[in-house]
């Protein structure tokens, strides 16, 4: 199966986790990290507070221009208002109306070069009033706007501080159009004369005008503000607002204007900057630490590493070679070696002490397993022996003698005639019988030799582990055994409906299969109850990619605590403690394991029977002796 980028990369992801070196580097980049953050998050703090204070500083300069710049603007149109109101021919014009002081004073060109937009005459009396209103837009007079101002200046609020104050300046909305207006009585150039009105000059206040007086872009309008002055701040942008006030002091209308944010941009790219530089000097000195801590820890860790697993690979305890070190890996390397001696040292006296063990427990085996197949043998001689003596061969010498003697009646003879006929064909069926015994006893000592040999020629085993064998007639001759190994009558049942083929050594099989039988058989015996019954199933079964076969051998016997499962095929433990070695499940175990099989045993509990399961490989060729058809027993 090919793998998919996604698993090569949690493959990859996963090793680089569990590597000591990665490990340590990334905990050396989480640190400079945090290191670095910190730093960082301090150098904005003090960036930031120290350019947003200067900023603000600028920012407050510039709202105090902007107040700068509304008091010179009255402060110049107030002075122009006073030279002309403070002049004999203004003093003469506003008591007699000449048309020379029109011609010459209130005509475009004079508005023009005195940079004003508008000049009103008014007569405290109100017998007199003039308003003349040049349009920017139009450069032009403009008779609507004059009697817009006309009114305004007439009205009774401002005759009242036009009256009361020698001169004043305010700020007046005309429609859409913000003026500066200042406002002086009329007198003689002296200063000689009681005022008889007042003059107005007023000048529309443009963009430029706020432009040339601040030198940064703003306009006005009137839209009011909550506070004398509001400051608004975007990224790039701060935004600033003031208030107009107009004639007692509310505000008329709003100055708005735009201040780059020049000194936090360069605050910003000051912090980038240097958080740049620092991010830089993280890479080089985690790269620059991470290449020391692989020289001088990792190297030599993975290199013992690999010693390490070429040990367990290779099975021989071989000193480490390496640089000569003075440091904690040098100690480290000379009491490995040291113990890598120590160790090939007892290892070789634990192979001796082993091989002088396992040829005892070879011999044990070997004699459990010929006791096993010696048992049916015993059993089936013991049997002949007690049918030796049968009553039956006196009797029978006893009518023959009384046959022969001519004294006796005939009808004495028949009936001894009668009497030897059926004794005869009881003494036939009966010798037939201890043929087949005989025979059975003959195979299983024929058997028991063949186990003697096959476990003498252990290395002949292994190469035979591949034998095809017919696993349903060697089931049937373990029941048959079986039989004759019980000292009570037991069911074995037995039923299949196809043969089974396995991969197996046929002479171990055949012992595993009895040694089995002669427990089942042996654990019913002793529950000491009459109905005994051994149930034997056989099952195809996929185990991963090997196609297998299942035997189950259930019986009612005494069975087994939950708790010694695990026990079971242990060497030495048995649950017939007077009679049992433990060995035959441990063997069975061990051998099946060894062909490439393997064997379970369950048990409900004590006295609930017990359930022996073996999984065997099927073969790949059938066999060619197969018989024709499953037996039931």
């Amino acid at each position: 199966m090919l793998s998919t980028p996604k698993t090569v990369f949690l493959k990859f992801t996963s090793r680089i986790s569990n590597s000591l070196g990665s490990r340590l580097g990334l905990n050396l980049l989480i640190a400079g990290g945090a290191s670095v953050a910190a730093m960082l998050f301090l150098l904005n703090a003090t960036i930031n507070d120290r350019f947003e204070t200067l900023e603000n500083s600028e920012i407050q300069g510039h709202i105090d221009r902007s107040a700068s710049m509304l008091d010179r603007m009255k402060s110049e149109i107030e002075a122009k208002s006073l030279d002309w109101s403070v002049w004999d021919a203004s003093f003469e014009f506003i008591q007699d109306e000449n048309q020379d002081y029109i011609d010459e004073n209130l005509s475009s060109v004079s508005l023009i070069n005195l940079d004003v937009n508008a000049m009103v005459f008014v007569r405290f009396d109100g017998d007199f009033v003039r308003a003349e209103y040049l349009d920017p837009e139009k450069e032009d007079k403009d008779a609507s706007l004059a009697a817009q101002l006309l009114k305004y200046t007439t009205s009774e609020d401002f005759l009242e501080a036009a009256k009361s104050s020698p001169s004043f300046q305010t700020f007046i909305r005309q429609g859409n159009r913000l003026l500066i207006v200042g406002t002086a009585q009329v007198t003689m150039s002296d200063g000689s004369g009681v005022p008889e009105g007042f003059l107005v000059l007023g000048k529309e206040i443009s963009d430029a005008d706020i432009f040339e007086a601040l030198q940064i872009a703003g306009h006005y309008d009137f839209d009011l503000i909550d506070s004398p002055s509001a400051v608004a701040k975007e990224r790039a942008t701060a935004f600033l607002a003031r208030q107009v006030p107009g004639l007692g002091g509310a505000p008329i209308a709003t100055i708005r204007f735009s201040v780059p944010r020049d000194l936090i941009a360069q605050g910003r790219s000051l912090f980038w900057l240097t958080g740049s530089g620092m991010l830089v000097m993280l890479i080089v000195m985690t790269a620059i630490l991470s290449y020391r801590l692989w020289a001088i820890v990792i190297r030599p860790v993975e290199l013992f590493q690999n010693h390490v697993l070429n040990i367990k690979n290779s099975g021989e305890l071989i000193d480490f070679d390496s640089d000569p070190r003075s440091d904690e890996f040098g100690k480290l390397y000379a009491e490995f070696n040291e113990m890598a001696r120590e160790l090939n040292s007892l290892r070789l006296k634990v192979e001796a002490h082993s091989f002088a063990i396992g040829k005892s427990e070879s011999a044990i085996g070997t004699m459990h397993n010929v006791r096993n197949g010696l048992s049916p043998v015993r059993a089936i001689l013991t049997k002949l022996d007690g049918d030796m003596n049968l009553p039956m061969e006196t009797e029978i010498g006893r009518a023959i003698t009384e046959l022969s003697s001519v004294s006796d009646p005939s009808t004495r003879q028949g009936q001894l005639l009668t009497f030897l006929q059926t004794a005869i064909g009881h003494a036939s069926g009966s010798l037939a019988s201890k043929k087949i015994l005989l025979r059975e006893a003959i195979r299983s000592l024929g058997a028991a030799v063949e186990t003697i040999e096959t476990i003498q020629s252990a290395d002949e085993i292994k190469q035979s582990y591949n034998e095809t064998c017919d696993l349903t007639s060697m089931i049937g001759n373990a029941t048959t055994v079986a039989r004759h190994v019980a000292g009570t009558p037991i069911q074995i049942d037995f039923e299949s409906t196809e043969r089974f083929q396995i991969s197996s050594n046929r002479v171990l099989l055949v012992q595993i299969l009895e040694n089995i039988m002669t427990n089942a058989v042996e654990s019913i015996a002793a529950t000491s109850h009459g109905a005994g019954r051994i149930d034997i199933s056989a099952t195809r079964i996929q185990v991963g990619a090997t196609k297998c076969v299942r035997i189950d051998i259930h019986d009612n016997g005494n069975g087994f605590e939950p708790g010694q499962k695990q026990k079971l095929f242990e060497r030495g433990f048995s649950t017939r403690s007077k009679t049992g070695r433990g060995l035959g499940l441990h063997w069975c175990s061990n051998t099946l394991n060894a062909m490439g099989g393997s064997l379970t045993i369950d048990s409900p509990g004590r006295g609930a029977g017990a359930t022996v399961s073996l999984t065997l490989r099927t073969a790949t060729k059938t066999a060619a002796n197969d018989e024709s058809s499953p037996r039931a027993a």
